[in-house]
């Protein structure tokens, strides 16, 4: 199987600290081969096609409706957002061994899309059985909760769940464990067993935009109402062979979990790639579109000077064996990065701040990028774009714009200095000045001064400025770098 990474890129709306809100995932496997009657000269003749690789990229969506008191208020993208995970078990003590609280996010394709509740349902009073329920579009379900001593809540799990009148159970409207995946799907494999949700709750697409009325299975309300919002990630995807090809994806699951207040949304989307072992997908760029608006590429490229790039989440990654490495962006990727045209997003002066910091080298470039919502990759975006800038006018003559960036750059280095700079005495400038100058290498005379060399020019700076300004202070400065010389060759 490839070792490569995908790369996925988030703009900066979709950013939190550093990190993608939306979780994305690959999946690669075959679709299985087929029959098919096809017309030929000699007539019709059955045709079996062998199989396809695939890429299943897979996008989870976390929402929170905490804050909603009726189906007006809108739901938020959730700070916290879903990990991509396996089976998750359901931590209840009457829940029976084949309960889960949440399925797989790891399967290839779903027939049908899935609509699915976990957590707790309330009452506003301690009882031992109470009605509990929940619509959303063509799903709508009811059943009876009980507990064996009263109470203002109970799971939602098979022992709390009343039978029918008639003795039949009544599933609950969690998830049944997911099917494990094939190696190979035989001929006519139906991507149905991949459904996890119980009949009723299994429909042909997610009614988005649609309003969820849960009834007693909120601990704010006996009934609340909210309304699911409209959303679809829109995804551009690059191969080894073309650069940013649409890729649609379906939401195929919808999961709430009464008890946090969450709705969770998983998208499908299927990419045919050259093998299994080689995919050739470097990266995958994504954004939010709403109610039918998705955003253009372009819009979404602007906004990657502040987004997010992080590896796809793989199957692989949950062996316990296996040793998840950060990102490292390769330097063909980053070029790739550096391929997009785009304006600067920062101002001049704010960009020489940011310079003036990595300048000082006090600390690791994510330490003082990470303050301006930048991350090392990003921030290349944005130098790019600013040198481009600085460049063009030069070549056409106009050093204006390059003045400008040198005497913001130099006014930010100063405004970083030390408080106990700028206390030494003309004997240790001038030692210290000459043994730069003469040094073969300047770097190590200042490592070992234990001086960086942004406090070095502002030292220097700041003498070469009272010089100017005193000539006796300027000849001075000569001759006492003339006899520190004589006196470091005698000796």
């Amino acid at each position: 199987m490839t070792s490569r990474r995908v790369i996925v890129a988030q703009p900066s709306s979709l950013v939190r600290e550093g990190n993608g809100l939306l979780q994305v995932g690959v999946l690669r496997w075959e679709v299985p081969p087929r029959r098919a009657i096809v017309e030929t000269e000699s007539g019709r003749q059955e045709v079996i096609y062998g199989t396809v690789p695939m890429m299943t990229v897979i996008v989870k969506v976390a929402l929170s409706y905490a804050h909603c008191l009726s189906e007006s208020d809108e739901m938020t993208l959730s700070t916290e957002p879903e990990g991509l995970c396996l089976d998750v078990p359901i931590e209840v003590e009457a829940a029976l061994e084949n309960e889960i609280a949440y399925p797989s996010d790891f399967v290839p394709l779903k027939r049908f899309a899935d609509v699915l509740l976990t957590g707790h349902a309330y009452s506003t009073h301690p009882k031992t059985q109470f009605s509990a329920g929940f619509s959303f579009g063509q799903v709508q379900r009811g059943w009876m909760v009980t507990s064996a001593v009263p109470a203002t809540r109970a799971p939602l799990v098979q022992n709390h769940i009343a039978p029918d009148p008639d003795g039949t159970a009544v599933p609950p409207p969690g998830p049944t464990p997911t099917r494990l995946l094939l190696e190979e799907y035989p001929m006519g494999f139906d991507f149905a067993e991949f459904n996890t949700g119980p009949d009723g709750q299994r429909v042909d697409e997610i009614a988005l935009g649609t309003q969820l009325t849960l009834k007693n299975l909120s601990a704010r309300a006996p009934e609340l109402t909210v309304r699911v919002p409209n959303i679809t990630p829109a995804l551009w995807v690059d191969t080894s062979e073309e650069r940013n090809v649409p890729l649609e994806v379906t939401c195929d699951t919808l999961w709430v979990d009464t008890d946090r207040e969450l709705v969770v949304l998983v998208y499908r989307g299927l990419l045919r790639i050259p093998s299994l072992d080689f995919d050739g997908v470097s990266k995958i760029t994504l954004a939010l579109g709403k109610n039918g608006n998705e955003p253009t590429l372009e819009e979404v490229e602007r906004e990657l000077a502040k987004g997010a790039f992080e590896s796809a989440v793989e199957l692989s990654d949950f062996d316990e064996e296996t040793q998840i490495a950060p990102l490292e962006m390769s330097l063909f990727e980053q070029m790739k990065l550096l391929e997009t045209n785009m304006p600067p997003t920062l101002s001049l002066a704010a960009y020489a701040q940011i310079t003036a910091e990595l300048a000082e080298g006090k600390a690791s470039r994510k330490e003082v990028l990470l303050p301006h919502g930048y991350s090392e990759i990003t921030f290349l975006v944005e130098e790019k774009a600013w040198l481009s800038q600085i460049a063009d006018a030069a070549m056409k003559g106009n050093t204006d714009l390059a003045a400008q960036y040198g005497e913001l750059f130099v006014a930010a280095q100063d405004s970083l200095a030390a408080p106990n700079e700028g206390q030494e005495t003309l004997e240790a400038y001038v030692t210290l000045k000459v043994d730069v100058e003469d040094a073969i290498d300047p770097a190590k005379v200042l490592s070992d001064n234990k001086m960086t060399l942004a406090a070095w020019m502002r030292m220097d700076r700041r003498w070469t400025s009272r010089a100017m300004k005193d000539i006796a202070l300027s000849e001075q400065i000569d001759r006492a770098c003339a006899a520190y010389r004589a006196r470091r060759e005698e000796g």
